[in-house]
């Protein structure tokens, strides 16, 4: 079974995902689940107990939406952000920035 979080893990965790959704910042998330696969993407929403993702995909292209508890997050890296390689590529497939992301 997965480590529970802190409270002040978890505002760390949460203040991590907010500056990155501001930032456009490409992150891949860490989560407490058993063999759980790590995410890359960008954070399009955040709720009480949720995150958003549009999740990046290893050939660098938008891949869809992955919603994920906060309590599952344990770190939060980030990868780049608009003008990172990973940015650029997905502009010039005019991916860029991912749906939502500049609505929220």
């Amino acid at each position: 079974m997965g480590k529970r979080s802190t409270p002040k893990a978890d505002r760390k965790v949460r203040g991590a995902l907010a500056a990155a959704a501001e930032d456009l910042a490409i992150v891949r998330l860490s989560r407490s689940i058993a063999h759980a696969d790590t995410l890359d993407g960008v954070v399009v929403g955040i709720g009480a107990e949720w995150v958003l993702m549009a999740v990046i995909d290893p050939k660098i292209v938008l891949d869809g939406l992955a919603a994920v508890r906060l309590a599952d997050v344990t770190r939060v890296r980030r990868r780049g952000g608009p003008d990172s390689f990973v940015g650029r590529a997905l502009r010039a497939r005019g991916q860029w920035p991912p749906r939502g992301a500049a609505t929220l």
